[in-house]
This record gives C-alpha cells, sequence and structure tokens, in this order.
C-alpha cells in the first residue's frame, strides 16, 4: 500500500501511471511463484520440506526490509 504512494510522490506524471501498477503485478507474480516452488517443495521429506517452504519465504521479506533502509525520503516526508 506505501509503494504506490511512494513511487506517486518521486515520479514525474508521465509515467506515474504505469509504474504505480507495478507493485501489484510483481504481487500476484510472486504468489505464482509461491504455489510453483510449493507444489516442487512438496516431494521433500516432511522433516527438511516445511523448513525450506519456510525458509524460502522469509528470503523476499529480508531483501525488502535492506532495500527499504536504502530509499530515500519522499519529499512529502522531508516537508514534514
Amino acid at each position: 500500500m506505501i509503494a504506490p504512494i511512494y513511487v506517486a510522490e518521486i515520479l514525474s506524471a508521465q509515467i506515474r501511471s504505469s509504474v504505480t501498477s507495478l507493485p501489484e503485478i510483481c504481487i500476484s507474480f510472486s504468489i505464482l511463484i509461491r504455489y510453483m516452488a510449493n507444489y516442487l517443495l512438496a516431494k521433500l521429506p516432511l522433516v527438511y520440506g516445511w523448513h525450506t517452504m519456510l525458509g524460502l519465504g522469509a528470503l523476499p521479506s529480508a531483501m525488502l526490509t535492506v532495500s527499504v533502509l536504502a530509499m530515500p525520503e519522499s519529499p512529502w516526508w522531508l516537508i514534514m
């Protein structure tokens, strides 16, 4: 929810509309990839399968956390 607002504040009006829909497309694509990965990992033994599924699910969250720390402040944040 925050990503489209941040992008709308940063980008120019010409490309804003096409880029603000990008997070929703990425979310839908990642759900599809997650289902395919879980289907493939379901064949692992029970002891290893759920550990691997949980660990792979935590990787995108960790990458997002690190990348958010590197983002510059938006103009609205600087005004406040």
